[in-house]
């Protein structure tokens, strides 16, 4: 027996254990087992060979996550004792000293030695998988992840308990944001897909791992099968295994399922939490191959199939046998497989016929009755109820094509709509189409929501929320917040909170008030139009083409969880900040599938005489266009999560996509780096290396970076915390990795640029409407001079050689003002372009550094102008909620 160094190891001490016997090798070292002769018990060593620890910060990092590993104590978890380095006490002279893990010794053994007598018993693997389970929701709490999970690495005791080994080489989660994984230390087969692409890991990570060793005890092998690592990997990135059902009989279809969840490909899908999957595992039904007592819960014991039959509306069943007739006829369903008992979840199309065309979907243009039973849209013809137990059954419920902005009433007799043409708020009778005028506005309506206490509640195009009777009144504030704009306020069902989204500058903000507006509180970012479902504790939340749920206790008000998946492909209601969607409390969820009608834009350089030329990419979702301090390159972005940056190369004429979605991003100096900002981080994107890097992340903050001086060192960016305080003006020094505050007051200080020679910073100043651009020294700073203007002046820019500044006035137009850099006094004003100005609630302009070409974003003529030839369809999903319960 040896030493991972060489140096024989059984019968010497190691610092203060003397060694008994070699238990076993691996990857990362050798177990034995060793007495504590100060403690009199019997301890497990793991010695790393000291070359896996090169370098200082190896050890650094080996320390630190051994160290959080020590302080976990649970059950089912192997206990860390002490971490040390020591040598030998017979080892050769100069033999280095080794790092080893002092742990637990469990009598018993390996789950992999259980498995290789084969398959377990269903009640002990699912026990087995939910004392695993257990341990890691203790360590996923408190950010530490394994990250090698397997059966060699789970150990059974005496009394069959299961208890997890090697937490001692976990990588925390705070690790695994700023290190790029080279290598996993995983064993192939249970490697998580993004963990065998090498890309960051957290806590879903492990529940693959367990998944795969879940599926391995119920069938005795592996789900990803082959006969090298190559095609290991393969399969656990492309293929699906084999059914566990079809492997072994009298496997239940909820176990089936629960597995399935677990090595769902993509991490978004699978459990989200090791709480979600212990409570699955609690409620299968092993004696029921078929039936899990997780859909039982609610069910009386007198009757359960009708109670649950009932679940379904009664509609549905002739539309299941309508949909089920035309997939035979086209071929496209092998088998029946629809069973009340399951409450299955049923999807199928509605598709609009010739002249039955959506008006639009800027704002929110459909509906579903609380029972399940109509479909409503806004189209060229008005108002349509579609009947959804037939096929092509339709009614205009009113003519009118100058309605926007759907809401039913709680008891489904009407609808509510903005009329964009008398400017009032109206209700609709479902049944007869009947009108009845609630209030009339001066502010375009927004969106609403209709609640049980006789209230809708609504927003304009302001700050505000507000609230008006539904058989009519004024209107009545409920609370306002100056300098934001406020969209798709829903009173909780408890009627203590109103949640609203809050957009300041381009942070969109989900939050909660009391009626009154104090308490006032953010819940999450980056998502929209909050509902509440017939499910306890769950919020529905809407961020560009996606659905998730999310985590929620109404009494407290406040979010118990993360964020889940739930649809995809919806389209986004524009300024309306809603999605294009509905649920109704009978459990069926309607959403409009399809392209949102977004501008399409162009981009073209204006030469100083005033001539036009267009960049050569293709249009796109732009919404600024940055130019590199060499101006070699020119930096696309657009702010949408499924439209990538576009990087053009002035030298070679040709464009290329960059997996960059920050709204205001900007490139390096010599056009190599995009630095962006993303969830309280600022980082940066190398596009040759393709590589990710984070530079400074500071949580509770958002940035919004703005620029990267001439000589590469200073990255500027504003940040808010959390919506609560005016944005601060700071740099990033890139040599010395120290972050400077700038600017820190009572307004608002954004878009930070600095002067070709480094001495001045020029830099927007105030809240909405009220905008004016100053300059100050850099960096000593001091008092800054204010460039003069009538209307509102955003988005500084320098021109060559820092001899003007360039400024958007009054969202219409470019305007510059001359500037001395010896003096630093500001000169004469003219207008540099004259709009309009596409896009110019973004940045949508940047000059040129040498030869001061303006680019701008122009309308393309591929951008949907006529909503009326936009055309998505509608998809109908039956019992939707049994996904999130």
């Amino acid at each position: 027996m040896g030493h991972p160094n060489g140096v024989p190891m059984t019968g010497s001490t190691l610092s203060h254990y003397r060694i008994l016997a070699e238990l076993g090798r691996g990857g990362m070292g050798v177990v034995y087992k060793a007495e504590d002769v100060k403690l009199d018990r019997t301890v497990a060593i793991k010695v790393l060979p000291s070359a896996a620890l090169a370098t200082e910060d190896d050890k650094a990092r080996f320390y630190r996550e051994a160290k959080a590993a020590a302080k976990l104590h649970h059950p089912n978890i192997a206990s860390v004792f002490e971490i040390d380095e020591a040598i030998p006490s017979d080892a050769p002279h100069g033999t280095d000293p080794s790092p080893f893990i002092a742990m637990e010794f469990i009598e018993g053994e390996t789950l992999e030695a259980r498995i290789k007598s084969g398959p377990l018993k269903l009640d002990e693997a699912v026990r087995i998988t939910s004392e695993v389970a257990e341990g890691l929701k203790a360590a996923h709490t408190k950010d530490i992840v394994h990250r090698d999970i397997k059966a060699a690495n789970v150990m059974l005791d005496g009394d069959g308990r299961a208890k997890i080994l090697d937490f001692g080489l976990a990588l925390t989660a705070q690790s695994t944001k700023l290190t790029r994984m080279g290598s996993t230390l995983g064993t192939v087969a249970y490697m998580s897909p993004e963990q065998a692409r090498g890309e960051e890991v957290d806590g879903r990570t492990d529940i693959w791992a367990l998944g795969v060793t879940l599926y391995e005890m119920v069938a005795g092998r592996h789900p990803f099968g082959g006969d090298y690592e190559q095609a290991i990997v393969y399969s656990i990135l492309n293929e699906e295994p084999e059914p566990l059902t079809a492997v072994r009989t009298g496997v239940p279809m909820g176990l089936e399922w629960i597995v399935n969840k677990m090595t769902a490909k993509e991490a978004r899908h699978r459990y989200q939490a090791a709480a979600d999957l212990i409570v699955d595992l609690e409620t299968v039904d092993l004696a029921d191959a078929g039936l899990s007592r997780r859909s039982m819960k609610a069910v009386p014991a007198s009757g359960p199939s009708s109670a649950k039959i009932r679940s379904i509306p009664n509609w549905v069943w002739a539309a299941l046998i309508i949909v089920f007739v035309a997939g035979l006829a086209s071929g496209r369903f092998s088998s029946p497989s629809v069973e009340p008992d399951h409450h299955p979840q049923v999807r199928f199309l509605h598709t609009l016929e010739s002249g039955d065309q959506f008006w639009g979907t800027n704002r929110s243009s459909i509906a579903i009755a609380p029972d399940g039973q109509e479909l409503f849209y806004l189209s060229t013809d008005g108002l349509v109820a579609k009947d959804l137990s037939q096929v092509n059954q339709t009614r205009i419920v009113s003519s009118s094509t100058r309605l926007r902005s759907l809401f039913i009433d709680p008891a489904g007799i009407w609808v509510g709509a903005w009329d964009v043409e008398t400017r009032t708020l109206v209700k609709i009778r479902i049944l007869d189409g009947s009108r009845f005028a609630i209030v009339e506005l001066e502010d375009d309506f927004v969106s609403a929501h209709w609640a049980e206490d006789g209230y809708i509640y609504f927003a304009t195009t302001g700050d505000a929320v507000y609230r008006v009777q539904d058989d009519g009144g004024s209107p009545e504030l409920l609370f306002r917040r100056e300098g934001t704009m406020v969209r798709t306020p829903r009173m909780s069902p408890n009627g203590k909170h109103i949640l609203y989204v809050e957009i300041r500058d381009q942070d969109v903000a989900l939050r909660i008030a009391d009626m009154n507006g104090a308490n006032d509180r953010l819940l999450a970012r980056d998502v929209v139009d909050p509902r509440f479902t017939s499910v306890d504790s769950r919020l529905i939340v809407h961020s560009n083409e996606y659905l998730y749920h999310l985590p929620f206790d109404v009494d407290d008000g406040m979010v118990t969880g993360e964020l889940a998946l739930l649809e995809e492909d919806i389209i986004k209601g524009g300024l309306s900040h809603q999605g294009q969607y509905d649920f109704s409390r009978s459990g069926t969820l309607v959403k409009m599938r399809g392209q949102s009608n977004v501008e399409v834009r162009g981009v073209e350089w204006i030469l100083a005489n005033g001539a036009r030329s267009p960049l050569q990419v293709e249009p796109g979702r732009y919404l600024v266009p940055r130019v590199s301090a060499n101006g070699s390159r020119v930096l696309l972005t657009s702010g949408f999560s499924t439209s990538p940056a576009v990087v053009y190369d002035e030298q070679s004429k040709s464009s290329f996509t960059m997996p960059i979605n920050g709204a205001v991003s900007v490139l390096s100096p010599d056009g190599s780096q995009i630095a962006y900002h993303s969830l309280g981080e600022l980082r940066v994107y190398d596009l040759e290396e393709e590589t990710d890097q984070l530079i400074h992340s500071s949580p509770g903050e958002e940035f919004l970076i703005s620029d990267w001086s001439a000589d590469g060192r200073y990255l500027f960016f504003s940040a808010d915390r959390q919506g609560l305080s005016n944005s601060t003006l700071a740099y990033y020094d890139v040599e010395t990795e120290t972050r400077v505050n700038l600017v820190s007051d009572a307004e608002d200080n954004d878009f930070g640029r600095l002067s070709p020679d480094g001495n001045w910073l020029a830099f927007e100043r105030g809240g909405e409407g009220a905008q004016r651009i100053h300059v100050t020294p850099f960096p000593a700073g001091g008092p800054s001079i204010e460039v003069q203007t009538i209307q509102t002046a955003e988005y500084p820019v320098w021109g060559p050689g820092g001899n003007a500044l360039y400024y958007v006035l009054d969202g219409k137009s470019i305007a510059r003002t001359s500037f001395d850099p010896e003096s630093g006094e500001l000169g004469t004003s003219d207008i540099a372009f004259i709009g309009p100005l596409i896009g110019a609630g973004f940045r949508p302009f940047d000059v040129h550094p040498q030869d001061g070409r303006l680019i701008v974003l122009t309308a393309s003529s591929t951008e949907i102008a006529d909503p009326s030839a936009h055309t998505p369809s509608v998809e109908v999903s039956v019992n939707w909620t049994d996904q999130i319960q």
